[in-house]
Parts: structure tokens; sequence; C-alpha cells
């Protein structure tokens, strides 16, 4: 693993999810550095009696065991490693399936709105946070077309 591109990676969805949120209709609750309440009960109580800086280095070790390492994100080569960690955090199963369809970080960011416009489709209650699904795969493609 390329300790630099997990650290650029966190930086990054910090960037992306910002310190909380707890918008009303979003399944994953209320959410400290993107941890999901719903999903991640115990790390969002701990998180809650920090301060940002402390919560911001949980997070960081948090995110390095329970996505980079568990979902392997460092055998993806880069950018694409980024880039799904960044897309991970936020729509798990999805992530998983369309990494596994394709190995170009394009045609990822590409299926991911893909998923998003789907989930619109069936559940108009989720069309308030559209705008927000698409500027995260938006941000990402900008940040690293530049790049290459």
């Amino acid at each position: 693993m390329s300790e630099t591109d997990f650290n650029r990676a966190f930086t990054i969805l910090c960037g992306l999810e910002g310190y909380t949120s707890n918008l009303q209709g979003d399944r994953g609750g209320r959410t400290i550095w993107g941890i999901s309440e719903t999903n991640f009960p115990e790390a969002v109580s701990t998180m809650s009696t920090m301060s940002p800086e402390q919560s911001k280095s949980y997070a960081q070790s948090f995110y390095l065991n329970n996505f980079w390492n568990k979902y392997n994100c460092s055998t993806l080569p880069y950018p694409y490693n980024i880039i799904f960690f960044c897309m991970l955090v936020n729509a798990p199963r999805p992530s998983v399936k369309s990494r596994n369809e394709t190995s170009n970080w394009r045609d990822f960011l590409f299926k991911m709105q893909l998923y998003y416009s789907s989930l619109v489709d069936h559940n108009k209650n989720q069309n308030k946070f559209f705008r927000g699904w698409i500027n995260r795969t938006l941000k990402l493609w900008n940040i690293f077309y530049k790049e290459s």
C-alpha cells in the first residue's frame, strides 16, 4: 500500500464529506467525517465526544482498517484506488459491483452516476441528494482528469 495514496484519499474524502452532517431523509443518518451512524453507531458515538481534530484522527484510522484495507484499495492502480475508496464510503455495494465490472476509473465514475440516477428513478424521495452525489463523481473526475 502506498501510505501516500491512502493519506491523499482520506484528505479528498474529508473534503467531500465534511465534518458532520445530519440531513433529514439521509439513510445513513448522522455522519461524522462521512462515517454513518446507521452503519457504524459505535464509531459515531465515540467520535461525537471528541473535538473535530480528534475525531478526524479517529476517522483516519477507522477508514484505513474498515475501508482501505478491507476492500483492498491498495491493489488498484492510481488514481482508481483513491476514486474507488471515496465512492466506496458513500455507496459500498454499488462501488464494489462497478469495480468488478471495469478496470477503468473513468468508466467506474460513469457507472456510479448511472447508479445514482437509478436510485432517484426508483425513489423520488432521494432526489434531494442527487446533485450532491453527482457532484461527488464530478469532483473526483476533475481532480484526476487534470493529472492524466
